[in-house]
């Protein structure tokens, strides 16, 4: 009699390394979603020595390891970390005592380093996920995409090499990887997924309509659009949700039907009061935001840029327009009104396209491969 063995196969450990203070979504959802199934690490930076884990939503997590650093927050428009001496250690760490270093976008300085650290540990396999190609997806002034093209073809040539597969949020970016120089046999796209949870209901239509706004208020945002797009549809409302730099500004030039709310922790009831959402922003990656608000129906208005237009097919899954255009957005804003055909079109491909369900184990088997 012939006895049968069960081969127990041991799944590879993940370390996910997050550049900047800020937990990114998915990182911290794939973190959620894995965890229990496998050894776990987060390497991140923190503002003065502390982790404070009400931003890393750490809460979800029991047993994932922090490979926390001391990183420095300089005085620029976008969030750009600098990692101190403590990163060599836990970069250090990471690459020894795990099978896998999954790390997010190459502009960072923290990702140069563990790229370059990554040469040491050949055993360690590598992975880079790329939202967006600054310079070359999108173009943020003469002067930054010049910095970011020399960057790309000096220290880039590292980040790109290191690596032994390069994922990409959606197929949009694929030709600006190649002029970027990124050799294309390393690449995969892989997109980011949604967390299908059950939503508020649809609250009922108001006197007037309410076109809403999610994010950052930052010149990359382009809020100052929806400013433009409030004076062109006076009969609606127009509310703003977030904070940041341009704050003030934005407020000072508002029109009287434009309503700011600040830092909002209830974004899913707003997004289902909302009769549109508008997201006027120059550049993204897989915006999460715009994801949501097809998940829970509420028709969106955005910009056409990689990789909105993955998501979103103009007229079918929402409207798109150009950069800028904001007599293209007024009209969509009112063709988006009481649009449940759209609504639907596009709640149906997100449960159906960016599930978890479905792009869990894309990441999963790229991890084992």
């Amino acid at each position: 009699m012939e006895a049968s063995t069960a081969l127990e196969v041991k799944r590879p450990s993940v370390c996910y390394a997050n550049p900047a203070f800020l937990m990114r979504r998915p990182i911290s959802e794939l973190l959620a979603l894995q965890e229990g199934e496998r050894q776990l690490g987060l390497l991140i930076p923190a503002k003065r020595g502390k982790l404070d884990k009400r931003l890393y939503h750490t809460g979800l997590f029991k047993n994932v390891e922090l490979l926390g650093y001391r990183a420095l927050s300089i005085p620029v428009p976008f969030e750009w970390p600098i990692p101190m001496f403590s990163f060599f250690s836990a970069a250090r760490k990471a690459l020894r005592e795990y099978d896998v270093v999954h790390a997010w976008a190459h502009f960072y300085p923290s990702t140069l380093i563990l790229m370059f650290l990554s040469l040491f540990y050949p055993k360690t396999k590598i992975i880079l996920t790329m939202d967006t190609l600054p310079g070359y997806s999108f173009k943020p002034g003469s002067v930054l995409t010049f910095l970011f093209k020399l960057f790309t073809w000096t220290a880039g040539r590292i980040i790109y090499w290191a690596p032994d597969t390069i994922t990409l949020y959606g197929k949009a970016l694929l030709p600006h990887a190649r002029r970027s120089g990124i050799n294309m046999q390393k690449v995969t796209v892989i997109p980011t997924g949604m967390l299908v949870h059950k939503l508020p209901a649809r609250a009922k239509k108001g006197a007037h309509p309410s076109v809403l706004y999610v994010g950052l208020l930052n010149p990359r945002k382009r809020v100052q659009d929806i400013l433009e797009v409030a004076r062109r549809l006076p009969d609606a409302r127009f509310l703003i949700a977030g904070d940041g730099l341009s704050r003030k500004q934005l407020e000072r030039k508002a029109p009287g039907n434009v309503r700011f709310l600040g830092w909002r922790k209830d974004v899913l009831k707003l997004l289902s009061r909302a009769d549109v959402f508008l997201f006027p922003s120059s550049a993204e990656g897989l915006p999460g935001v715009v994801m949501e608000a097809m998940l829970a129906g509420t028709p969106v208005v955005t910009t056409r840029i990689p990789c909105t237009t993955d998501l979103i097919r103009d007229k079918k899954e929402g409207f798109l327009c150009s950069v800028g255009d904001t007599t293209a957005m007024a009209r969509a804003v009112q063709q988006a009104l009481n649009n449940k055909r759209v609504a639907a079109a596009a709640k149906r491909r997100i449960t159906t396209l960016y599930n978890w369900k479905k792009i869990l184990p894309m990441y999963t088997q790229l991890y084992a491969r």
